[in-house]
């Protein structure tokens, strides 16, 4: 992460009333912030994303090159190490670090991904260990990340909050076992806003934060007719998408 100067050091800092008093925040959410304080998180979920970014270039038909297989080993040599650990996670929380859900599903992404290039012949690696490694990790996922009361994926580990980002679960393949059933980790976090447009609230009380946040809108796309003249609607729910 870079500033639009070229910087590298994105230290960030509060403004007071002397620095910028006139400029309250957005809704006065307050207090104002320059440079950035997430450039030095740590968000396990993004290895997952450029893998499988990769991935899926690579099966549009795009052309691998070194490089780009080079740089998914360093993630998984990077990932080996480092999923176990709590993390800021997607949302780039203020409070402690924690488990999130979804940052052990795309650690899991990252190294299946990996498995399968190196399953095409097109890298090589320790696949016995990696296929242990994605088997720990989904395993850690089912045991800890998962409400058996409510069946339901929750936001962290002994965390009761929902995450509209696991919706994404069936998406990227994270198979459940039996007992599970993937269609619900959109139910409980699911309302209606005065019965017309649907969204999905946030925590109550947004990790790190300490007062009540937003809510995440949803939006409809309606995807052009296919021939035999049908119509879907594509709803959009945060990092999730879903077709009804």
């Amino acid at each position: 992460m870079y500033g639009i100067g070229g910087e590298r050091e994105l230290g960030e800092r509060e403004l007071g009333e002397a620095d910028l008093g006139w400029l309250p925040g957005y809704e006065g959410s307050g207090p104002g912030r320059v440079g950035n304080g997430a450039a030095h998180q740590l968000q396990l979920d993004v290895y997952g994303e450029v893998t499988e970014a990769l991935h899926l270039a690579h099966t549009a038909g795009l052309a691998r090159n070194d490089y780009a297989t080079g740089l998914q080993l360093k993630l998984i040599e990077y990932l080996e190490r480092h999923w176990p650990e709590p993390d800021e996670g997607t949302c780039e929380v203020r409070g402690p670090r924690r488990h999130f859900v979804y940052s052990k599903v795309m650690s899991w992404v990252a190294v299946d991904r990996t498995i399968r290039l190196a399953e095409s012949g097109e890298a090589d690696g320790p696949l016995g260990r990696w296929r242990d490694l994605r088997d720990e990790i989904h395993r850690d996922v089912c045991e800890k990340g998962y409400d058996p009361e409510r069946n339901t994926f929750t936001q962290s580990y002994g965390s009761k909050e929902l995450d509209a980002a696991l919706l994404l679960i069936p998406q990227v393949g994270f198979g459940v076992t039996s007992h599970m059933s993937e269609s619900r980790t959109d139910g409980p976090g699911l309302s209606a806003s005065g019965g017309r447009r649907p969204g999905r609230h946030r925590p109550r009380k947004a990790p790190g934060r300490g007062r009540r946040d937003g809510r995440l809108a949803v939006v409809g796309i309606r995807t052009p007719p296919p021939p035999r003249g049908d119509h879907r609607e594509v709803l959009s729910l945060g990092a999730g998408t879903r077709t009804p």
